[in-house]
């Protein structure tokens, strides 16, 4: 997976790895261009995190969701799907670090699932087409980790598996339970 481009025009595009060439466009028309690229280990999705909007898409670049955050401040910086049996529920989970130092654990969920949020304080989910039907919904955030531009999200293979944040300022945090 590979993006860039101009705002409002970026396009992030599929490679073969191993015979180098093109496959295939996966999204375009990006708000900016894309500062994480995540593919999930086990449910075929894709994160792009554009600025100011994240998107899931499938690995076949049909959008799942989408959403928006008001200010720049609040831009998407790092992400990542969420791969560690402990995290798991009836949906897809995904973590999204932003400019602002915050970390954002969203789930994909059907958009007529009760319960679900379609906006909140600073963001909102948008509907690409009438096909759409699922969204992104806000299970936490966090804003006291980081001060700075969370850069990257990982998940360890290690047991119990812990999920590591990282900001621009070097700064690793690591969070899950601690070993009894």
């Amino acid at each position: 997976l590979s993006g860039a481009g101009l705002p409002g025009a970026a396009k992030v595009v599929l490679w073969d790895a191993n015979r180098p060439r093109f496959i295939r466009v996966l999204c375009a028309g990006l708000e900016a261009p894309p500062s994480c690229i995540a593919a999930s280990e086990t449910a075929s999705i894709i994160l792009l995190c554009c600025g100011r909007q994240c998107r899931v898409v499938t690995i076949n670049g049909a959008t799942l969701a989408t959403v928006e955050v008001d200010s720049d401040a609040d831009a998407f910086t790092s992400g990542a799907p969420v791969r560690v049996p402990e995290w798991c529920c009836d949906h897809p989970v995904v973590v999204t670090g932003h400019a602002n130092g915050c970390v954002r654990i969203w789930r994909l969920v059907p958009l007529k699932m009760p319960g679900v949020k379609r906006w909140g304080p600073g963001w909102r989910a948008s509907i690409a087409s009438e096909a759409q039907n699922m969204t992104l919904d806000l299970m936490t955030l966090c804003e006291r980790s980081h001060k700075e531009a969370v850069t990257c999200v990982t998940f360890s293979h290690d047991m119990p598996p812990s999920m590591f944040t990282g900001d621009a300022a070097g700064l690793v945090v690591q969070w899950g339970r601690l070993p009894h």
